[in-house]
């Protein structure tokens, strides 16, 4: 048993459930109902703790509370959880790693950008205000807590915003350990599997944070590149921008004027089959106004259902070197335009006499 009489405010909260886990209450369950019940009464909102299906697109409620009972059970007893993610606006855009702040004139308003289960919830509650933070471990997007305010409860600030996130921040690892262990207990044999994608995780989270050239994993969007997910350091020191200003920015936003598109035809052989790996240079425009020359090989992860959900580009800054080609073959010419209009014999001999 879980001795909840201590519970801590928001800026404990890390820390108390890594404490419920180490009293060996390891159950998901008992993690969720202890994030939801802090959350809305520190926050004096509804709470709701939501993990992602990926595979299908679904969620999957894990808890839920509000500070007032009557709320609670009018918001979220008896929801349809197979809901497809798609069909909320708030939670398809923090599936995509967003963070998500939403009110609206009315409930009716707000319930059009909702799943249709959650729809008459949102009006039989006035629901006016959402924020929805995602949770991320290991690179991914696996979940979300969420807040709503209804009635005469006042819309969510920019404060309300950033202690989420920073609350999310801190129990995103610790939740995802959970998860997984539930998982595991659940189902013993894939526990060899899980370690081995584990570790492969690991090894490419090593790879890709401390590559010498920049790296970037990117979305799809209707079968072409659409936005970018993750950058590596290195990506952010080519470009001359932070990651938080590169993450969700479209790939060609970099294109110089006379470059815009460039590419295209190679990404299009590589979604085709045509190609393994998309190789091509193009101009780009950095954030300190610098233009560069960049060298891209891109390459898409591809599912077993044959879907292509994102793709992984390597960049590289060959400017100086092409600069130094460029110089190469100009000094050369001159050379050679030299020596074909001399009227005189030139002759070179080395340092040993040999002409």
């Amino acid at each position: 048993m879980v001795d909840t009489s201590t519970s801590p405010d928001v800026t404990g909260l890390g820390e108390y459930i890594a404490r419920v886990l180490g009293s060996g209450a390891r159950s998901q369950g008992i993690v969720a109902q202890e994030v939801t019940r802090v959350v809305a009464e520190q926050f004096g909102a509804g709470a709701l703790l939501l993990l992602f299906s990926p595979a299908r697109r679904s969620m999957l409620t894990v808890s839920a509370d509000h500070p007032d009972p009557a709320v609670r059970s009018r918001l979220w007893d008896d929801i349809d959880t197979t809901a497809d993610v798609g069909e909320s606006v708030p939670l398809q855009q923090t599936l995509e790693g967003k963070t998500v702040s939403m009110r609206a004139d009315s409930p009716e308003q707000l319930a059009e950008r909702v799943s249709l289960s959650m729809r008459p919830r949102v009006i039989d509650t006035a629901m006016h205000s959402v924020l929805s933070v995602p949770l991320q471990a290991r690179g991914m997007s696996y979940g979300a807590l969420c807040l709503s305010r209804h009635g005469a409860e006042p819309i969510f600030t920019a404060d309300d915003e950033a202690r989420l996130a920073a609350l999310c921040t801190r129990i995103a690892p610790i939740i995802d350990h959970a998860r997984v262990l539930r998982a595991l207990i659940e189902d013993p044999a894939q526990v060899r599997t899980r370690q081995a994608m584990f570790e492969a995780t690991e090894r490419f989270r090593t790879v890709f944070v401390h590559a010498s050239i920049g790296m970037a994993l990117f979305s799809f969007e209707n079968g072409r590149p659409g936005r970018l997910v993750e950058v590596n350091p290195r990506l952010c020191e080519i470009v001359a921008l932070d990651a938080d200003e590169l993450v969700g920015r479209a790939t060609g936003s970099f294109d110089h004027p006379d470059n815009i598109g460039g590419g295209a035809e190679e990404v299009a052989q590589l979604l085709s089959g045509a190609l393994p790996v998309a190789t091509f240079e193009k101009r780009l425009v950095c954030g300190d106004g610098r233009e560069i020359i960049a060298h891209q090989q891109i390459t898409v992860v591809r599912l077993p259902d044959g879907s292509t959900p994102y793709g992984i580009t390597l960049l590289e800054d060959v400017t100086d070197q092409r600069r130094i080609e460029t110089e190469l073959v100009r000094s050369e010419a001159l050379t050679r335009g030299i020596l074909d209009a001399a009227l005189d014999a030139i002759v070179t001999i080395d340092r040993l006499g040999v002409v």
